[in-house]
């Protein structure tokens, strides 16, 4: 399918919006004839309801070397971003038939000064597919920032490079996580933030 956008976005964030909705649209077509037939009900945005899988929780760095991480008592998963929402879909839908997912965790950020229009556009893209994925899935999130889930987790004697200290603190809750790579701060970060989601303890009563 072709899309066209903006040659001149006059406003980048109402051109990012715009283009998150056509996107979400498509997806919510295909999601229509995905959803299981199974799948837990979710009362409110604090947890599901009790279902006998296992408890777990979600954490998402959406950045375009993101990741997302599932952490659950007896282990975690992790799933690099694909590039295609499309891919992605199925492999949160297997989570959801194989766990009790209570809590999201989706990172709040923003796109940093001197990243250019196209860079800036896409990590936009990105954030709001997410957004538009974990609302279509009816799984519960919340978006923290960063400031605020490092804060008593993030191992500050790592130095202050916080992609370097988010490796150090993951790699040592997480000894069996694939992060032996000094790029694999999005897949640390995607960890640590189900950790923090796990540590808030929403729908876990």
């Amino acid at each position: 399918m072709n899309k066209r956008l903006p040659l001149i976005p006059t406003d980048p964030e109402a051109a990012v919006e715009a283009q998150a909705i056509a996107e979400l649209e498509a997806l919510d077509r295909k999601l229509q004839r995905k959803k299981s037939q199974d799948r837990a009900t979710v009362p409110d945005n604090a947890g599901r309801k009790q279902t006998g899988r296992p408890v777990a929780f979600i954490g998402i760095d959406p950045g375009a070397t993101g990741c997302a991480a599932l952490v659950h008592d007896a282990g975690h998963e992790l799933m690099d971003w694909p590039g295609d929402p499309a891919l992605v879909v199925p492999r949160l839908a297997d989570w959801l038939a194989r766990f009790d997912v209570r809590l999201a965790a989706l990172e709040k950020v923003h796109a940093m000064p001197g990243q250019g229009t196209v860079s800036m556009f896409s990590f936009g893209q990105n954030v709001g597919t997410w957004h538009g994925i974990l609302a279509a899935l009816a799984i519960p999130y919340v978006s923290p920032r960063p400031q605020d889930w490092q804060r008593g987790l993030v191992d500050k004697k790592a130095g202050k490079d916080t992609k370097a200290a988010s490796l150090a603190t993951a790699r040592r809750l997480f000894p069996d996580a694939a992060l032996g790579r000094k790029k694999d701060h999005g897949r640390a970060d995607a960890l640590l933030l189900a950790w923090w989601a796990r540590r808030q303890g929403i729908g876990s009563g």
